[in-house]
């Protein structure tokens, strides 16, 4: 909570600093706005998804450890929560190339005119593989989300991919 809130100061701060028309049109203000919005979601995810999945799971434990059955709901929340969990393993690693080039790799952003399309493209795989973790497969399925090892190796497809696509769109 402390990161996202001193995350969102610094943001506010610096948006402050440039003013906002010029802030959201230099590079350090497109990069470090693609940075900050996976760690929204990331952010959001562990608060409104993961964490209430994983108080299921645990009163599940506590009542089954006292005797009682386990809650019904309890393996799908696990699911749930293991499954957005990854995703923040998959946003994390373009989270923190696009924070760390927000100050050191700037050269990213090109003055191409096609912004508009460029935060499209941002908005819509970012929200795809959001929905993946919100209402993504809850059976046996093989995902490549299943495994950290697999997450891991989707986390820097996706930075790769939005490295590419900010280098060529903006």
């Amino acid at each position: 909570m402390f990161t996202f809130l001193a995350g969102i100061s610094l943001y506010i701060a610096k948006m402050g600093e440039m003013g906002g028309a010029v802030f959201y049109s230099s590079p350090y203000g497109i990069i470090i706005t693609v940075g900050g919005l996976l760690g929204t979601v990331m952010f959001l995810n562990v608060w409104l998804v993961i964490w209430p999945n994983q108080q299921i799971v645990i009163a599940s434990a506590n009542q089954v450890a006292s005797g009682g059955q386990a809650l019904p709901t309890a393996a799908g929340a696990g699911r749930r929560a293991g499954l957005t969990s990854r995703t923040n393993t998959v946003f994390s690693i373009p989270m923190l190339l696009y924070m760390g080039g927000a100050i050191h790799y700037q050269q990213m952003v090109g003055q191409s005119g096609s912004r508009a399309f460029y935060w499209l493209l941002v908005i819509v795989i970012i929200g795809a593989i959001e929905c993946n973790a919100l209402i993504g497969t809850q059976g046996p399925t093989k995902v490549p989300l299943d495994s950290v090892k697999g997450a891991l190796w989707v986390g820097f497809l996706l930075a790769g991919i939005l490295f590419l696509l900010t280098l060529a769109l903006t």
